[in-house]
């Protein structure tokens, strides 16, 4: 019976060793072009404090969507689901060694307590669980200053940001960019 293991092993293994890479080759792969927001950032931040004044949670999802189709992102995808799933999902090359694809995104109007923090949190890990995908961003309008202070309630896996931290992040620096270095800081505790 042992024999017949390992000849079943040894099989799989030469299989595995001879099938084609499953990568595209380096001449199709689009060159990473660092798209900061600049001056695009205060439109978007002057769009988010309509948005406290209105409370539309439409326009949350699309001043994110708008600010990350203009910084880097190779796709970025609205759900069709509404609030059965992740508001958002994003594709990049560049994530791709960093977060995986695709990294799903929540939107939150308002996380003013750990309470709801911990529930939105746990909404955004059943969704991440379920969708396959490796990591996650929690994005809030309205909450702590700083996702920082709510990165302890998270999931190792989940990266949480205010939506002006993130508008004020992409100012200067791409997306896949702002998403290495808080995914970095999570995991090693360093700012990059």
């Amino acid at each position: 019976m042992w024999v017949n293991n390992r000849q079943a092993l040894d099989f799989a293994l030469e299989q595995f060793l001879s099938a084609p890479a499953d990568h595209q080759p380096e001449k199709t792969r689009k060159p990473f072009e660092r798209k900061a927001l600049g001056a695009q950032a205060d439109l978007l931040l002057e769009r988010l404090e309509r948005w406290r004044q209105s409370g539309d949670e439409g326009a949350l999802e699309t001043i994110v969507s708008d600010a990350l189709r203009n910084a880097g992102t190779d796709m970025v995808v609205a759900s069709a689901e509404g609030d059965r799933g992740a508001d958002l999902a994003v594709w990049s090359d560049v994530l791709q060694p960093f977060v995986g694809n695709p990294l799903i995104i929540e939107i939150k109007a308002r996380l003013l307590n750990k309470t709801s923090a911990k529930q939105a949190v746990e909404q955004l890990t059943s969704y991440l669980s379920s969708s396959g995908a490796r990591w996650a961003l929690l994005l809030y309008g309205e909450g702590p200053t700083s996702g920082g202070q709510l990165t302890g309630i998270a999931q190792p896996n989940v990266l949480v940001m205010s939506l002006r931290e993130l508008l004020e992040a992409l100012r200067m620096r791409a997306f896949p960019e702002v998403i290495r270095d808080l995914r970095n800081e999570r995991v090693h505790g360093v700012k990059s």
